[in-house]
């Protein structure tokens, strides 16, 4: 039955300037820009966090930036202009991208050592100095789901061949889900002579927050290729479905409240199966 109407679309749409030409569903993998923020910069998402709002002058901050990567599901539906053909021709797709995203990190830490006690061997008179050491360790980890719209403007080769490629220019438009930030602080004294491992522990102290951040808003501009393999192509039942992998590079541009623009270039790669109609 579901055959039956699909092949009665197909007739009916060979004709139009306008027809659908595929559903198609993707898997894959997308690596997107993070931040390091300072300690000062982090205070403004999370301003009603208490670890953050500790003093750390003397604390050492690990900055930069980098890429972080998540799952990336994709549902997209095709459309075709102009009389249907052999040749090449455009292709406007239309759909949705559902993935995780980590946005923003801070990681500040602390270390300092005093001198407690002195030990001295009873057998060989050797001394050994026991140190009283405190370490403290912060880090705070903002993320997020995201759901965008998705459209591209393909150009492909000839579609009914069992390889065919695709090439194009696409955009994304979306909001943030689930926003939340975690923060976490880690403060223990311990004593240890000089390379060895904790003798005993004085004092522990974690503390742990998690907040519900403001949704962001969220877009990219990417340049879609791949390829296409007709699966099979002489029996009528099987041969609308295509096997095809795709390749994503743009720039991906959040507006975060309290904070501003943040720009990256992201990379995207995937596997996908489309029923062409």
């Amino acid at each position: 039955m579901l055959y039956a109407f699909l092949g009665q679309l197909t007739l009916a749409q060979t004709d139009k300037k306008v027809r659908i030409s595929g559903i198609s569903a993707q898997v894959g993998q997308i690596s997107l820009p993070y931040q390091s923020l300072n300690v000062a910069d982090f205070r403004k998402i999370v301003p009603q966090s208490k670890i953050l709002q500790k003093d750390y002058t003397n604390f050492t901050e690990a900055n930069g930036s980098g890429q972080s990567g998540s799952p990336i599901f994709s549902m997209l539906l095709g459309l075709e202009f102009g009389k249907k053909d052999k040749k090449g021709h455009p292709e406007l797709r239309l759909g949705f991208n559902y993935f995780t995203s980590q946005d923003f990190t801070v990681s500040l830490s602390s270390t300092s050592s005093k001198r407690c006690d002195t030990l001295i061997s009873t057998q060989t008179g050797q001394m050994f100095f026991l140190d009283s050491i405190h370490v403290q360790n912060s880090y705070a980890r903002s993320s997020s789901e995201q759901l965008r719209f998705d459209a591209s403007y393909l150009y492909r080769t000839n579609p009914d061949a069992r390889f065919s490629g695709f090439l194009g220019i696409g955009t994304t438009l979306g909001t943030s889900l689930n926003s939340q930030t975690f923060v976490s602080a880690y403060d223990y004294k311990y004593k240890a002579t000089l390379g060895t491992s904790p003798t005993s522990f004085i004092t522990r102290n974690n503390a742990f927050e998690y907040f519900t951040n403001k949704n962001n808003i969220v877009s990219s501009v990417y340049i879609p290729l791949g390829c296409d393999l007709r699966i099979v192509k002489k029996k009528p039942i099987w041969s609308g479905i295509h096997l095809f992998y795709e390749t994503r590079a743009g720039v991906n541009i959040a507006s975060v409240p309290n904070y501003g623009l943040m720009k990256g270039v992201f990379l995207q790669h995937g596997l996908g199966l489309k029923f062409k109609i």
